[in-house]
């Protein structure tokens, strides 16, 4: 399944965290229970940063042919805008998850589906964009991990 693929990832602040998705029940009497349900390394979600000046020196993406070059903020602007103008498309990121040996190409989307440049710039260089990693039935992309399964009862 081609998609997009954010480049210039590593020269951002990149915070992971991950969310599990987990059914707890709790009993009389200190009895507790519990079940993963879905993927058994939970959703993943991205904070992305970028310190530095807006249109600083030396930052700049060659985007392609019609583009040229960008300063990395407008190179991110544009993507987020190519995204959303396909109801908010799917795109890869190459990460290096905490405690991987490994980078991992992970399908992700944006969390904000509305935004002005000013906001997008506020967030981009103080609050944080995020990120969400999304999955499509059948692909594996980014994921070494196994469904677990659903418990009979609940």
């Amino acid at each position: 399944m081609p998609c997009e693929t954010l480049r210039e990832i590593g020269n951002y602040g990149f915070t992971v965290e991950i969310e599990p998705h987990n059914i707890e029940n709790e009993y009389p009497g200190g009895y507790y229970d519990s079940w993963t349900v879905g993927p058994v390394d939970g959703t993943l979600s991205f904070r992305l940063v970028y310190s530095a000046l807006p249109k600083s020196q030396g930052q700049s993406v060659f985007m392609d042919d019609r583009r040229g070059n960008q300063s990395r903020a407008d190179y991110v602007w544009l993507f987020y805008k190519d995204r959303q103008a396909n109801a908010n498309e799917p795109f890869e990121i190459e990460v290096l998850l905490p405690g991987e040996q490994v980078a991992k190409a992970i399908l992700v989307k944006f969390t904000i589906p509305k935004l002005s440049y000013q906001l997008f710039a506020s967030y981009l260089y103080s609050s944080e964009m995020t990120l969400e990693q999304v999955r499509e039935r059948g692909d594996q992309r980014g994921t070494d991990e196994v469904q677990a399964p659903i418990p009979d009862q609940i």
